[in-house]
């Protein structure tokens, strides 16, 4: 039977293999048939959103991954966080990838990428050669911002609101590439984890200084499983391809399984 894998992704990304597990009932099926298409809609009006912030490491591992499994069929989608987290309580879906996700019970960590929020600016900004810098400081800056259904985003929003700040978005985007274009030509400071910035096409002509705070400095990205799924052979080796390929990138990879940390 022929096997199809689902990515997705919120900030970060969300896959499965179907064909294989979904199995005959015709109830199942339908379910299955109402994701795809709640999925397609989703790329085709959204595009790319938090996708679009790894596709080099993804290019690269599906890739490799197509040379292993040439019969599997690759579709790449992006779904908001709380939707990834859902599918995978349900066991809908074999993995997930997601931004720092809140704690639950039902899943666990396959493994995470230390990340930490940078302010990145332009090379020739004021605040290009700092060693560091405040929150505070940038609540008086232009900002360029994701939208609030960005896990990133909505983190920040709950730091800067628990430190009584307000943070000024001069521009909000939907889009990681749109969002460095937006840094590049000037509009403002984006607030991204390294990983977001390493591949990006006009990454030399950027600095990224880190932001002075604690809770700043733990925006890991998870690959997410649910508790006692056993994942297929093809969905591992997947896994391993995206963790060895993620741990070239800035902040690298942890192999351990664990319970991600409260949001």
């Amino acid at each position: 039977m022929k096997k199809r894998l689902w990515l997705a992704a919120a900030l970060l990304l969300l896959a499965a293999l179907s064909v294989p597990y979904f199995s005959a009932a015709s109830a199942r099926q339908s379910l299955v048939e109402a994701l795809e298409s709640a999925l397609s809609r989703k790329v085709r009006i959204h595009g790319e959103g938090a996708v679009d912030a790894l596709n080099a490491v993804l290019a690269n591992v599906l890739v490799e991954y197509r040379r292993a499994w040439p019969g599997v069929r690759v579709e790449v989608s992006e779904v908001a966080t709380q939707q990834v987290l859902s599918l995978l309580r349900e066991d809908e879906v074999h993995f997930g990838i997601v931004l720092r996700p809140p704690a639950d019970p039902g899943l666990l960590t396959r493994f995470s990428i230390p990340q930490a929020l940078h302010a990145v600016m332009r090379a020739d900004h004021r605040l290009a050669a700092r060693a560091s810098v405040g929150l505070r400081e940038l609540q008086d800056l232009d900002l360029v911002l994701p939208t609030p259904n960005f896990r990133s985003r909505q983190l920040l929003d709950e730091i800067a609101a628990r430190d009584g700040l307000r943070l000024r978005g001069v521009v909000t985007v939907n889009s990681i590439h749109m969002l460095l274009a937006c840094i590049r030509a000037g509009a403002g400071i984006g607030l991204l984890p390294p990983i977001h910035v390493h591949d990006d096409p006009g990454a030399e002509s950027l600095a990224r200084v880190p932001i002075e705070h604690p809770a700043l400095s733990v925006f890991d990205i998870h690959a997410m499983v649910r508790v006692g799924r056993t994942l297929p052979r093809s969905t591992s080796l997947l896994l391993d391809m995206l963790q060895r390929e993620l741990r070239r990138r800035p902040g690298g990879g942890r192999g351990t399984v664990r319970r991600p940390r409260p949001g």
